[in-house]
C-alpha cells in the first residue's frame, strides 16, 4: 500500500499518480516510454512569411523555391528520421501559412542593343509587342488607330507582330506588361503616357521595369525648350512653366535619344514629329501617343533603327464564290503547306 497522505489525510490506495494499485476500476495503467518518440504523421508546415509556426527547432528552404526566404519548420518535423523527411519534402500538398510573393519574369539583356545603338547599328529584331497606354482607350473616349499603323509599318520591315496590348494609366500594370512582353519579344513599342500631366506614367513604369530610377536629361531638357517656347515656335507661343519642362525632361537612367531622318513627302504634324529624338532604353522604344506623332515615329522606327527577317510576300484573290464552299479547298492547301498562312 502507498504510504503517501492524499489530500484529507488518510491513507488510500488510490492516493497519488505514481501507485499503480487499485488501477483495475480505472483506465489501465499507460505503457512506459520507449525512449523512441512516435513520428508525426502530420504533413510538414512551413511558414513562408513572417508567421513562424510552432516553435522554432531548425530551419530549412522554400519547398516549391519560389523565394529565397528561410522558412521554420515545427517541432513535430524534426522528429522524423532522415528517409521520412526526404520523401515528405516531395510531397506536393503543402499547407502554407504564409503568401509568397509572385516572381517577376526575367528582362533580356538591354546591353547588346545599347551597344547596337552605340555603334550605329540596326537592332535586329524579328518579333515585335506593342503596349497601348491610356484609360481614354480602355473607356471608349477615344478610338485606337496605332495598332493599325504599327502593323503595317513592322510589316513592311518584315517584323512579326506577335503581340498587343492595351492598359491603363496604372503603373503596377504598365510595369508588369511591359515586364512580359520584354522578356519574350525582340522589339517592344510603347504608344501614349509620355506628357506633362499626372497620369503620365510611362517613363516611371520602363525605369521600375528595368530596375532603373528617372534622371534629369540634359539633351531632352534643350529640346523641349528649342522646340516648345525657343526658335522654330510660333510667335503667339506662351513659355512652358519650369513644372512642365522638368517632369517631360525626366528620362530612365541609360535611356537613348535618337534622331531620325525626316521621312520623305513628311509635312505638317508628321514633319514636326519626326523632329522630336526617340526614346529607347534597351530594346523597348517610347513613343507618343498621338497618331500622327505616333505613325511617324513608328515608321521611321522601322526604316532607320530597325533590321527585320525574312520579307514576308503577300497574295490575294477575290472571287465571287461564298466562303462556305471554299472552306474545304482551303483546308485542304493548309494542311499541305504549314508554312503558308491562309484566310479569307
Amino acid at each position: 500500500m502507498c504510504r503517501s497522505r492524499s489530500r484529507r489525510g488518510s491513507t488510500s490506495p488510490r492516493c497519488c499518480r505514481r501507485c499503480t494499485r487499485g488501477r483495475s476500476r480505472r483506465s489501465p495503467a499507460r505503457p512506459p516510454p520507449t525512449g523512441r518518440r512516435r513520428p508525426s504523421t502530420r504533413s510538414p508546415t512551413f511558414a513562408c512569411a513572417l508567421r513562424p509556426t510552432g516553435r522554432p527547432s531548425s530551419r530549412s528552404r522554400c519547398p516549391t523555391a519560389c523565394c529565397s526566404r528561410e522558412t521554420t519548420l515545427t517541432r513535430a518535423e524534426t522528429t522524423l528520421s532522415a528517409s521520412r523527411r526526404t520523401a515528405a519534402s516531395r510531397m506536393s500538398s503543402w499547407r502554407w501559412t504564409g503568401w509568397c510573393p509572385p516572381s517577376k519574369p526575367p528582362l533580356r539583356d538591354r546591353r547588346p542593343a545599347e551597344a547596337a545603338a552605340e555603334a550605329g547599328e540596326l537592332l535586329a529584331a524579328k518579333t515585335a509587342a506593342l503596349l497601348v497606354v491610356g484609360d481614354e482607350i480602355l473607356s471608349g473616349a477615344t478610338a485606337d488607330v496605332n495598332i493599325q499603323a504599327a502593323a503595317a509599318a513592322l510589316r513592311a520591315g518584315a517584323v512579326a507582330l506577335r503581340r498587343v496590348t492595351v492598359v491603363g494609366d496604372d503603373l503596377a500594370e504598365i510595369e508588369a506588361e511591359l515586364r512580359l512582353l520584354a522578356a519574350t519579344h525582340d522589339l517592344v513599342i510603347t504608344s501614349g503616357g509620355v506628357g506633362p500631366t499626372c497620369d503620365d506614367v510611362t517613363l516611371k513604369a520602363v525605369a521600375a521595369a528595368f530596375g532603373t530610377q528617372l534622371a534629369p536629361s540634359d539633351a531632352m531638357r534643350g529640346a523641349i525648350r528649342e522646340r516648345l517656347s525657343g526658335e522654330g515656335s510660333p510667335s503667339d507661343a506662351r513659355p512652358l512653366a519650369d513644372e512642365v519642362v522638368d517632369k517631360m525632361s525626366l528620362l530612365p537612367a541609360g535611356a537613348r535619344l535618337r534622331d531620325l531622318p525626316p521621312a520623305p513627302g513628311a509635312r505638317g504634324e508628321a514633319s514636326g514629329a519626326v523632329q522630336w529624338p526617340l526614346l529607347q532604353v534597351g530594346h523597348v522604344f517610347v513613343l507618343p501617343g498621338v497618331p500622327a506623332f505616333f505613325a511617324a515615329k513608328v515608321n521611321g522606327l522601322v526604316a532607320h533603327l530597325v533590321s527585320g527577317g525574312a520579307p514576308v510576300l503577300k497574295r490575294s484573290a477575290s472571287l465571287s464564290t461564298p466562303e462556305v464552299e471554299l472552306a474545304p479547298l482551303i483546308n485542304r492547301l493548309a494542311a499541305t503547306h504549314p508554312a503558308v498562312k491562309l484566310g479569307s
